[in-house]
């Protein structure tokens, strides 16, 4: 392109640019492109990654993931590694750099488990190389290439089978739990042997650079409170197979490249729900970091090659870093700003310790693959999975801060429309994350659970506050709303929405609240504590905690960690449960409410929205509910997301415009 054309691009005004483009359309989100896995290649100078297409809708809740190759200087574009119909996913460079191992469900007949496949980086045919009974779940090489370990699932008995086939297949509760199991597979021999006990339940593992140890992060039972707030870093003797608990903590778990130390998360005693990164160098104690951090580790975690340092990705108020954490020293250094959604940032770091790989976004892009080079924070993209996405009218994102009620300082998003004229009072959404421990960030909103900029490219302001209980703020700001749900952290959120007001931002006669899980929760509250409100979406949110605590997958620990134990047992904490259960206020509501939940939701069980839902028709309020059928608590299958989409678009613009 000749400068001239490029100097008259740069001199279109905001106004005539965004007219150039259109608005965005559910149908855009539905069909991105993701970046599912990346990893590096020991040398440092290429890259294997995940690319996730949109589901076809010739095959109905089936997504096709390949693998993907490129250089990580940038001088090239990327060349598709894999091309199965199936699934294959992640991929592990061989020691020698010569070889990837993946997983893959390529197969004859349509019930075949992922297998470890592995194929030459520079040409040739995937060959399977293991046949488990089950699944294989984790996989990584074993330092002198000889072999993989990787992690499966306990198969069913031949009693188990033939009581199915017979539909004899009553569930007792919290019984024949099968466990996932650590496994050693020899390619030379092209046999496997199990190294770990049938009794414990391995999460995560790494192994050490000499290959005669394993970190693994292991639990009692595989159910999800167990896993969650009840598992331990171990070590395991590759030689004698004997097995070592360190400390109680979760994953993800690093040995460092010397062998002498691992790096893994432990629970946060003002709360148990968050974990703190913690190193524990041999014959120690556990040395936890960031306690006193001004925001929060949510990404990362890798050891980089002087053993010293843990490149980490941190979320400070609503903004993300990638940062080199000093173990020794408990200190952060940045290294790059990063858009990347919070908790959704991944590492990969070469055997060096120079380059590294993250995934970053920009606010009209997702998650995109960008090389860094650590010492200068250099940032290299390596991918561009959506450029279609080029033509649509985005808003503008930003980070905003405001005062609570008790001085606080609160941080959150702000997303204003394409053609946003400051001065003019617009319809405005708060749009309230789940958790209660996440982050919003400045960066890409486009999924079916971030239909922000979908808003905004229709004339629609969102606000979305990161109350008290959010990540970006250290520990102590992530426990403070611990036995507070609907108290300070709502005054946190109205304070936000206070702030637009004042600013001439938001129209007070056309606000509308949402949000999914804990937002959801969040929604209900906001319905029954206040007429502001003329539209809210409540999904998947939770109505009643005392059902909650004895019908969810992640009971008791989860809401003990907030309210106390046993709510039908102790006088205080039923009183507790019920002061923080929206549906305990159902007779104050009035504002229109659309509840969408999945049919098949084990973490806010379907009954929470139904509860809500029936109670609000009851009182005479406009309701309407969906259901998506077989859908978990995060819907999946596109149908369902370009539906909730259309009808959040719908809804809000039915009742705020």
């Amino acid at each position: 392109m000749h400068r001239w054309h490029l100097l008259w691009l740069g001199l279109l005004s905001p106004a005539l640019a965004a007219q150039a483009k259109r608005a965005i359309q559910p149908s855009d989100i539905a069909q991105l492109r993701d970046l599912a896995d990346f990893r590096i290649s020991p040398d440092g100078r290429r890259a294997v990654f995940v690319v996730r297409e949109p589901e076809d809708t010739a095959t109905p809740g089936e997504r096709n993931t390949d693998l993907w190759l490129v250089p990580t200087d940038g001088t090239a574009e990327p060349r598709r590694l894999t091309a199965s119909p199936k699934t294959d996913e992640s991929p592990r460079w061989s020691p020698d750099g010569r070889t990837i191992a993946f997983l893959s469900s390529r197969g004859a007949t349509p019930d075949t488990t992922a297998q470890i496949y592995l194929i030459p980086v520079d040409g040739g045919e995937a060959q399977i190389v293991t046949h488990h009974a089950t699944a294989v779940e984790g996989l990584a090489w074993l330092p002198d290439g000889s072999g993989l370990l990787f992690t499966a699932r306990d198969s069913l008995t031949q009693a188990e089978r033939d009581k199915q086939r017979r539909k004899d297949d009553a569930i007792e509760a919290d019984r024949h739990e099968k466990y996932a199991g650590l496994w050693r597979y020899t390619l030379a021999s092209k046999t496997e042997r199990r190294l770990t006990a049938e009794s414990l339940h391995v999460v995560d593992f790494d192994v050490a650079a000499d290959g005669h140890a394993v970190a693994l992060v292991g639990a009692d039972r595989p159910a999800l409170d167990r896993v969650y707030w009840h598992s331990a870093a171990y070590t395991l003797d590759l030689k004698t197979n004997e097995t070592t608990r360190l400390a109680d903590g979760t994953g993800p778990i690093r040995f460092a490249p010397a062998g002498d130390a691992v790096a893994f998360s432990v629970r946060y005693t003002g709360l148990r729900s968050t974990g703190l990164p913690a190193v524990l160098r041999h014959g120690g104690a556990p040395k936890t970091l960031a306690v006193t951090a001004h925001g929060t580790v949510t990404g990362g975690g890798e050891w980089l090659a002087d053993g010293r340092h843990l490149l980490v990705v941190e979320t400070v108020g609503a903004s993300h870093r990638l940062a080199t954490l000093d173990v020794d020293a408990d200190t952060f250094t940045t290294v790059a700003p990063l858009e990347v959604s919070t908790g959704g940032a991944s590492v990969s770091v070469s055997r060096d310790g120079r380059t590294a790989l993250v995934n970053n976004q920009e606010t009209d892009q997702p998650d995109d693959l960008f090389a860094v080079d650590v010492a200068s924070g250099k940032l290299t993209r390596l991918t561009r999975l959506n450029p279609d996405l080029r033509a649509l009218a985005f808003g503008k994102v930003e980070q905003i801060s405001w005062h609570s009620g008790d001085g606080r300082t609160v941080y959150g998003v702000l997303i204003t429309p394409p053609d946003f004229r400051p001065g003019k009072r617009y319809p405005t959404v708060v749009h309230v994350h789940g958790g209660p421990e996440w982050a919003w960030w400045v960066g890409f909103y486009g999924s079916w659970h971030e239909w922000d900029q979908l808003l905004a490219s229709h004339g629609v302001v969102v606000l979305l506050p990161n109350p008290r209980g959010s990540d970006g703020q250290g520990p102590d700001f992530v426990a403070a709303n611990k036995g507070d749900w609907g108290g300070m952290d709502w005054q946190d959120i109205l304070a936000g929405l206070d702030e637009l007001v004042r600013r001439g931002v938001a129209d007070t006669a056309r606000l509308g609240i949402g949000g999914w899980s804990y937002g959801g929760f969040m929604t209900a509250w906001a319905v029954t504590h206040t007429l502001r409100f003329k539209a809210a979406v409540m999904g998947a949110g939770v109505s009643d905690l005392i059902r909650m605590q004895g019908t969810s997958d992640i009971i008791p620990s989860f809401l003990n960690d907030y309210f106390g134990p046993n709510p039908w047992g102790d006088p205080r904490a039923r009183a507790a449960y019920r002061a923080h259960s929206p549906i305990e206020f159902i007779q104050n509501a009035r504002t229109p409410t659309l509840v969408l939940h999945g049919g098949s939701d084990v973490r806010v069980p379907t009954p929470e929205g139904a509860e809500f839902y029936n109670a609000l028709r009851q009182q005479g309020v406009e309701a309407h509910m969906v259901i998506y059928p077989r859908e978990p608590h995060g819907p999946r299958e596109r149908m369902h997301q370009l539906d909730i989409l259309t009808r959040v678009l719908a809804w809000y613009e039915a009742k705020l415009k």
